[in-house]
């Protein structure tokens, strides 16, 4: 059993990833709660259960994944990951931490959490192929889909903790508090990509030319984003 346990989580025995690791549980928690709070304060209370609206925030947040893949991909394989995320996750940041103050204010409106949550959308588009190949830079070889394998396995554990603890949130304190939740849990993932020790990573060469935003991105090579 110790064996089946040591395979199971020998990422974690990286330093690097592991704190990495830490982080993005934290974050990935923090993301589900900010999604209940969020469709809570669009369905019930600035729309009164207009499922319209409801479905609209919805595709305003996630159709930019599709729609800049190619892009998103191109920055991946050109850009450093760490510096691409510590980017996009305090975009992130700042958009969630308008959010809660507004909300908490009670001076939001329906129209602002559109244009926040597209800002977001934008930002997890180009965040998501970045920390999908930074996996492969801080652990060797052999251990890339045992991480990726723990990666799904956090975002899992985000889907299952994170919606539950919203809802508690929700009802014991605010809708704004969660998203001050969400607001924190991306100083976790910030935190971790500052405390990477730079001379264990395992840097993928940039990929550069003409061919790169047609030629196949790098992030194939790991698996699907889990986050």
């Amino acid at each position: 059993m110790a064996r089946v346990a040591g395979t199971m989580f020998a990422s974690l025995r990286v330093p690097n990833y592991r704190r990495y690791f830490a982080g993005a549980l934290v974050s990935n928690i923090g993301t589900w709660v900010s999604r209940v709070a969020q469709d809570w304060l669009v369905l019930v209370i600035l729309t009164h259960n207009s499922a319209f609206a409801l479905g609209f925030i919805t595709t305003v947040q996630f159709i930019w994944m599709p729609l800049l893949s190619p892009w998103t991909g191109m920055v991946a394989d050109r850009f450093p990951k760490r510096r691409t995320l510590m980017v996009t996750q305090s975009m992130m940041l700042l958009t969630s931490l308008s959010l809660a103050l507004l909300t908490i204010s009670g001076r939001i409106t329906l129209w602002e959490v559109y244009a926040l949550a597209g800002v977001q959308g934008m930002a997890a588009a180009f965040d998501g192929p970045a920390r999908m190949t930074l996996a492969s830079e801080m652990v060797p070889t052999p251990l890339i889909m045992n991480a990726v394998s723990l990666n799904s396995a956090s975002f899992n554990i985000g889907r299952l903790v994170g919606p539950a603890l919203g809802g508690i949130i929700i009802a014991r304190w605010s809708v704004g508090v969660g998203m001050l939740v969400n607001s924190a849990s991306f100083l976790a993932v910030l935190i971790a990509l500052i405390s990477l020790n730079p001379a264990q990573m395992h840097p993928s060469p940039p990929r550069r030319g003409k061919g790169a935003l047609k030629g196949r991105s790098s992030t194939s090579r790991v698996g699907p984003i889990f986050s």
